[in-house]
């Protein structure tokens, strides 16, 4: 009897460690409509966003439910040095993250139009003084296989119209690495 019961811990443990190093493929794609396809191994799974119903009798939703309960007894310098402490764990463990991710495709197409010429030519401008110091920031952590960013000026189109599609790569255990990383910079941050 008891040699079943060790047979059982050992299969199980054999598939536990199989499922830490199996790739784990979120692929993302962004064309007026949000696409996300998780790939566990030989297993796939699209995401897709809910439809929000339009009800015109809504009730009045609380925007500090979840954090007012965070915040109770703390005071505005003391929850402020809590999301300081966060955003700098954050920080420090992205690095960590893109170390253990692969980012095999990045590609984002922005096309800036409006009614007026100038007006395109201006938010064309104000478009890529953002997107362009952020992707560089992605592609010089990440660096992607396949990496490829536009913004352009549209003067026929009166809309902005974008179109993104990523592909990250990781394994479960470079993810708990990560989680752990994160963990152990906040606790740092936290006794400082």
């Amino acid at each position: 009897m008891m040699i079943w019961f060790w047979i059982f811990i050992s299969v199980f443990l054999l598939i536990l460690l199989f499922l830490l190093f199996v790739p784990l493929s979120v692929f993302i794609e962004y064309n007026e409509k949000l696409f996300v396809k998780v790939k566990v191994g030989f297993l796939s799974f699209k995401i897709s966003p809910k439809k929000q119903k339009d009800n015109t009798k809504r009730k009045k939703s609380k925007s500090t439910g979840k954090l007012k309960g965070f915040f109770k007894n703390k005071s505005i310098s003391e929850a402020a040095g809590e999301f300081k402490n966060f955003f700098v764990a954050a920080g420090k463990t992205v690095k960590y993250l893109f170390k253990k991710t692969l980012v095999k495709e990045f590609n984002l197409c922005i096309k800036v139009g409006a009614p007026d010429a100038a007006v395109a030519a201006l938010r064309y401008g104000q478009v890529s003084s953002v997107v362009y110091p952020l992707c560089s920031a992605v592609n010089s952590f990440a660096n992607p296989q396949d990496y490829q960013v536009l913004v352009l000026p549209d003067f026929t189109s009166e809309k902005i119209n974008i179109v993104f599609n990523a592909n990250i790569v990781a394994n479960l255990i470079g993810i708990i690495f990560v989680v752990v990383k994160f963990i152990k910079n906040y606790k740092i941050e936290s006794k400082k």
